[in-house]
């Protein structure tokens, strides 16, 4: 389809404007011609050049080619391989594990008002027994 149309976004609910003909129009804006920056093939102090020392103290490999670094200071850190008792945990995880904490003391907090309120009344009774005990001694 190569005119003006609607589509139906699904994840916002809402019909979307589409024009593909748009990318046809002639571009009269300025063309910039690249610079040609003579950079050089080996920079000492750069940490990502290769042998030369990371950030994090790492030496680099003698690459030749595009290479993957891991990131020295990373947000998230990688999962252990040793087994210990600590260990990461995950966002969700997290939060079931806080949500059964809050659920854990609510329950708590209901069973303890419970026993609270069973125990008031017993007392009220035991109390209303006892006055009606004694005005029919009294009397």
């Amino acid at each position: 389809m190569n005119s003006p149309h609607r589509r139906f976004n699904p994840l916002t609910n809402d019909w979307v404007l589409v024009s593909p003909q748009r990318t046809q129009r002639p571009w009269l804006g300025q063309v910039e011609k690249t610079l040609q920056e003579k950079m050089p093939q080996y920079d000492p102090q750069c940490y990502l050049c290769p042998g030369n020392a990371r950030a994090g103290g790492e030496k680099n490999p003698q690459y030749e080619t595009t290479f993957v670094f891991d990131n020295d200071f990373a947000a998230l850190l990688p999962p252990r391989t040793e087994r210990s008792p600590q260990r990461s945990i995950s966002a969700p995880e997290t939060a079931r594990n806080e949500t059964a904490r809050n659920e854990t003391a609510r329950n708590e907090t209901a069973r303890n008002e419970t026993a609270r309120n069973e125990t008031a009344r017993n007392e009220t009774a035991r109390n209303e027994t006892a006055r009606n005990e004694t005005a029919r001694n009294e009397t």
